[in-house]
């Protein structure tokens, strides 16, 4: 399984939002920041050309020179990209800018598992129902060799209409009988 790679200008230091922004213009219109983790940020962008919304994950700043970091996102990228399940984030293209990877993703408006917990906003039984449709989607990521190995409400979010995707492949493993 193969992923696509597009080079684009290189920026004179690691990414930040104006120099990612700057980077990716015209193709897309990075919009604001939506959140960091231990290894990535993760950025909302309008994707001009097929006029959609998208999520752009780089890794950290600080994290742009080590080539193992690196080589981590583009193995999360490759792993996900081969997943094309209701239930797990899909993966649309990875760029690379310099010689920082972005990841262009599926922009999943809505909450992590985590915050709807957190809220009370779920009954047993809609936890029931969105669990089990979590694990259809990692049944169907075992099925296919990829082993998540970072499974937590974090990383779960759930659509404004209720739907539940896994996301962050960041530590992902390629089973080796696949």
């Amino acid at each position: 399984m193969e992923l696509e790679s597009t080079i684009l200008q290189t920026p004179p230091h690691p990414l930040n939002l104006e120099r990612l922004r700057a980077s990716l213009q015209p193709r897309y219109q990075v919009e604001c920041e939506l959140g960091a983790g231990g290894m990535g940020q993760v950025f909302l962008a309008t994707d001009t050309t097929l006029e959609r919304r998208v999520a752009l994950k780089t890794i950290l700043p600080e994290l742009c020179t080590d080539a193992d970091w690196v080589a981590r996102l583009q193995l999360e990228a490759q792993l996900a990209a081969g997943l094309q399940h209701p239930n797990v984030v899909q993966v649309f293209e990875l760029l690379t800018v310099g010689a920082t990877p972005v990841l262009v993703m599926e922009y999943v408006p809505g909450q992590t598992l985590t915050n709807m917990l957190a809220d009370g906003w779920l009954t047993a039984e809609q936890l029931t129902r969105l669990l089990a449709e979590v694990c259809d989607g990692i049944a169907y990521a075992h099925a296919r060799g990829v082993i998540h190995r970072d499974l937590k409400p974090a990383n779960i979010l759930l659509s404004r209409d209720g739907q539940p995707k896994v996301s962050d492949f960041g530590l992902a493993v390629q089973h080796q009988g696949k």
